[in-house]
């Protein structure tokens, strides 16, 4: 019968298997680079938050706690903003409505910087305050604002878009798009 081996961490009579550790003390290893547990107590995010949202004051409130890529603030399979903003205002008069930011900071749940808006009225007030990530604002874009008038001007004048694109090193379906302003069509 093979030996049983025992975790190598003191006090843990797990089975270890990797380099002697037990998956768990491996995995917080690996994941941390410490055996000690780390993380957030159960219940703790509800109770900062419960805490947090009786706060009167006019700065942003950030959520230390998980957040999803863009930012905003998760308690459990909600978003804490859209929580305090029907904390403070009251329920959305729609489905369609969401919870926006006056102060445009995405971990921020203050009440004071929360109102009701529909997806077209926070689009406005993102490109109102260049927030917006169409255009150039975009990560992924490859061109600049003053690329696309140029593709415009080079179109203008009789060129090929087929030209065009290889100059940009863009597909000829982009420049099309560009010129019938279907892509930056926002833009003059």
């Amino acid at each position: 019968m093979a030996a049983r081996f025992i975790c190598a961490i003191e006090g843990c009579d797990k089975k270890g298997t990797h380099g002697g550790w037990c998956s768990m003390h491996y995995s917080r290893w690996k994941r941390h680079g410490t055996f000690e547990k780390t993380g957030t107590a159960n219940g703790e995010p509800a109770v900062f938050f419960r805490n947090a949202i009786r706060h009167q004051t006019d700065e942003c409130i950030i959520w230390p706690f998980a957040k999803l890529d863009a930012g905003y603030g998760k308690l459990g399979n909600r978003l804490v903003h859209r929580l305090a903003c029907e904390e403070s205002h009251g329920t959305p008069p729609s489905d369609r409505h969401e919870a926006a930011h006056t102060c445009h900071n995405p971990p921020c749940f203050n009440g004071r910087h929360l109102y009701w808006a529909t997806p077209s009225q926070n689009q406005c007030d993102r490109v109102d305050n260049g927030t917006s990530n169409r255009g150039g604002n975009y990560r992924n874009s490859k061109l600049s604002l003053e690329q696309v008038y140029r593709i415009r001007s080079m179109a203008g004048v009789g060129m090929f878009h087929c030209d065009i694109a290889l100059e940009f090193k863009i597909s000829r379906t982009v420049v099309t798009r560009i010129v019938n302003r279907t892509r930056w069509g926002w833009l003059e």
